[in-house]
């Protein structure tokens, strides 16, 4: 019983959500995804709804604080490495003025935003009412 109380008394981390868009010469801005932040941590995950099966990660550099780096990841095969990951780089990230990320993928033509200011605060779990 004592496990169950440790786990109902303990504190969930919020989640904050982020609008991924492209922006038209006009200014209009169309959603194509979602960027999600874990409290406590500065790694983006994207969610860009043209590939539902892909995740990115958006990851800022140690160098410079307004540059970021997109890249992949997948599974190495060989399990007696120490690294669990094969981390591959598709694009990079830049911080604008106007709390923006411009995100370059490798392969799009078309600039990609990620507002910095986020939608929606979500914890993981709702408790219930003791």
């Amino acid at each position: 019983m004592k496990h169950i109380k440790e786990f109902l008394t303990k504190e969930f981390p919020m989640f904050y959500e982020f609008k991924i868009f492209v922006a038209d010469t006009d200014g209009n801005r169309k959603p194509v995804g979602v960027g999600i932040l874990k409290e406590g941590q500065d790694m983006y995950h994207l969610k860009i709804w043209s590939f539902l099966q892909e995740k990115f990660f958006l990851i800022p550099s140690r160098k410079d604080a307004k540059k970021f780096f997109i890249m992949t990841r997948e599974p190495l095969k060989n399990q007696s490495e120490r690294r669990k990951f094969n981390w591959n780089i598709v694009g990079n990230g830049t911080a604008t003025d106007q709390d923006l990320i411009e995100l370059n993928f490798d392969l799009f033509e078309k600039k990609i935003f990620l507002n910095i200011i986020p939608v929606t605060f979500t914890p993981t779990a709702t408790l219930p009412a003791a």
